[in-house]
């Protein structure tokens, strides 16, 4: 295995360590909503909203992308594609529950530290 294939291995578990991590979180947030005060409720309300955009955006744009180029494999797949594990190297990808979980993560972090909830 060359240098080059090593590190975008290296970058692609790191990533999907992170997507996993995430979707912990998620699964945190939503059991632990209702103890939540106001202040962190806005920021899970607003940390929804703007995942919403982005995620509405980097799907259309992969769409845009797989009509004008169908033979273009994207980096993302849907949950339910014909490789159905959550993370495969045929073609390496990460299904896009984890990219969802990682989009939500980063914006509510953001959020987080923004309003100085930590």
């Amino acid at each position: 295995m060359d240098a080059r294939a090593l590190v975008g291995l290296v970058f692609f578990v790191i990533l999907i360590v992170f997507g996993i991590i995430s979707t912990g979180e998620i699964v945190s947030v939503v059991f632990n909503y209702k103890k939540f005060d106001i202040d962190q409720k806005k920021v899970v309300y607003e940390t929804l909203i703007l995942s919403f955009v982005v995620l509405v955006l980097i799907h259309f744009i992969q769409t845009l992308i797989s009509i004008i180029s169908p033979q273009w494999k994207l980096f993302m797949q849907t949950f339910f594609s014909p490789v159905f594990p959550l993370f495969t190297n045929s073609p390496l990808h990460i299904n896009s529950l984890f990219l969802d979980a990682m989009i939500f993560e980063i914006i509510y972090l953001i959020k987080r530290r923004k309003n100085k909830m930590d």
